[in-house]
């Protein structure tokens, strides 16, 4: 197979798929995510080797013009040349550090935040949801109380986004070979 011509269209529709591959995966992304889907998919195009670094390299450039950075503003803090690496960018920048996102992906929050603040949602009857729950019981599947509460508050509230979170399980120390099992122990009874 031939290898493609390479112009601005096929870096455009090769950095297209990039960002929607990364997209799929993360909503924040850096250099080094979109460098190896750009040699995922550049890989596969009959590129010879020599020239490999350069085409990924015009992938990953067309993709990351594409993305919006999340990095803070520049805090006008200008350091003197002797703090400068030789590309122009201050000693104190983590090299690759700087985090992407796309208009897709915002849009996406957006509209989940939007909806966070609606309670036009469904909700279940009481008495509906008091018969599944006692349905599943029967079956089998306990639920402690507050399981059971929440499976009402999901149910019954109409809220158009909710997040169920469990609470952090207790701390426990580290356990190795030598330490004595938490809990009581024989000498102490």
């Amino acid at each position: 197979m031939p290898a493609p011509t390479r112009d601005a269209d096929l870096f455009r529709q090769l950095a297209a798929t990039v960002i929607n591959t990364v997209e799929e995966h993360q909503a924040e992304w850096q250099v080094w995510h979109v460098q190896a889907e750009a040699l995922r998919v550049t890989r596969g195009l009959g590129i010879p080797p020599h020239q490999l670094d350069h085409v990924v390299d015009q992938v990953e450039q067309t993709a990351l013009a594409t993305c919006l950075s999340l990095d803070p503003p520049d805090d006008g803090i200008s350091e003197p040349d002797t703090l400068r690496r030789a590309d122009g960018t201050s000693v104190y920048r983590v090299i690759g550090s700087t985090r992407y996102t796309s208009h897709r992906i915002l849009f996406a929050e957006k509209r989940i935040v939007d909806a966070a603040g609606r309670s036009d949602g469904r909700k279940a009857d009481p008495n509906s949801v008091d018969a599944a729950l006692l349905a599943e019981t029967t079956n089998g599947t306990e639920l402690n109380p507050g399981q059971a509460q929440l499976v009402r508050e999901l149910a019954l509230s109409g809220n158009r986004v909710q997040l169920a979170s469990p609470r952090p399980a207790p701390a426990r120390p580290p356990r190795c070979g030598l330490c004595p099992p938490p809990g009581p122990t024989a000498a102490a009874t």
